[in-house]
């Protein structure tokens, strides 16, 4: 008779439809197991290179389980650079620091050598006053002490041009 030949059938086409949704489900656990695997560590190399980019030169990478392979390899170079910048942002910081120092001191020095050049420049201008109260007659003289009152003012103008110059361009460096 025909519906028991279509009853096996019947029951046949079932434990198929069973036997599908069953290897459906298994290819996508497996899927989302193999996933999370691969993805896992790349999450890690994205996470990593956020923190390095968001200024967190300590921050290291450890994948144990892919020690031996292309993420492993790549997690290694990701914290051999991340030892790179963090070494040279350490010598940056501290060649900063000697270059505010040697800013410091050339301060100092800047400070040192207009007031001396000043000091100077107030000595030969009394001099120079006294000399014409002493010479009062002699018209050579006293041109003489004009015109070395003329370069005087000329080198003290100097002076405090090139102190401006230099404040001026250290507070355009500081700017940049």
């Amino acid at each position: 008779p025909t519906h028991h030949v279509y009853k096996v059938v019947h029951v046949l086409q079932r434990v198929l439809i069973v036997v599908t949704l069953l290897t459906f489900l298994l290819v996508v656990f497996i899927a989302d197991y193999v996933a999370r695997i691969v993805l896992s560590p790349i999450k890690d190399l994205e996470r990593g290179a956020r923190m390095l980019g968001s200024g967190s030169l300590g921050y290291r990478i450890e994948l144990t389980r892919h020690t031996n392979d292309e993420l492993g390899n790549l997690a290694n170079a990701f914290n051999q650079m991340a030892q790179s910048l963090q070494t040279k942002d350490e010598e940056i910081r501290t060649y900063g620091k000697n270059l505010e120092t040697a800013n410091e001191e050339l301060d100092a020095m800047i400070y040192a050598v207009t007031h001396d050049v000043r000091t100077a420049l107030d000595e030969i201008e009394s001099t120079s006053t006294e000399l014409k109260r002493t010479y009062v007659a002699d018209q050579g003289t006293q041109e003489k002490l004009l015109t070395i009152s003329r370069r005087r003012q000329q080198i003290s103008r100097l002076n405090a041009d090139l102190v401006k110059l230099i404040q001026t361009e250290r507070e355009s460096i500081e700017f940049r």
